[in-house]
Order: C-alpha cells, then structure tokens, then sequence
C-alpha cells in the first residue's frame, strides 16, 4: 500500500474513533478551519456518503459531488 494512502486510512480511522467518543475533530491550515462533529459525522453514515476518502494522493474531504485535498491539513480533536 501506498505510503499516503495508508497514512490517510489511518488518520480516517483516528478521526472516527474519536467521532465515537462524541469529540469534535477540527482540520486546520493556516486561516481555514474545518470542523466536523459527530452529528455531521452521523448525517453522512446515514445516507451512506463517505465523508473522507484515502488515495494514493492522500486524504480528501467530500464537498457537494467534489472531493478537496486536505492532506496537508493538521488533524486535532476537542
């Protein structure tokens, strides 16, 4: 497996472990923030749309039908 891939699958992974203890999880850069709680999380599992996809590129984040490279984000939980 793809180093990138398997470092996305991990953080997917990370990120919904800490979903299920009901954190919220905040993806930052710079001056963007992405917040994703576990009710959006939960909105997504629902109608069976991944929220994250892991490709050899790296991490991605769905937005509407488009995905948007997130990989160089940092990754935190609150």
């Amino acid at each position: 497996m793809d180093e990138r891939k398997d470092r996305a699958t991990r953080a997917i992974i990370w990120m919904g472990e800490r979903i299920a203890e009901g954190r919220t999880v905040y993806l930052t850069q710079y001056a963007s923030r992405i917040e994703i709680t576990p009710k959006l999380w939960a909105r997504f599992e629902k109608v069976g749309k991944a929220l994250f996809r892991a490709s050899s590129d790296g991490l991605y984040i769905a937005r509407g039908k488009q995905w948007d490279y997130v990989g160089y984000h940092r990754i935190s939980a609150i």
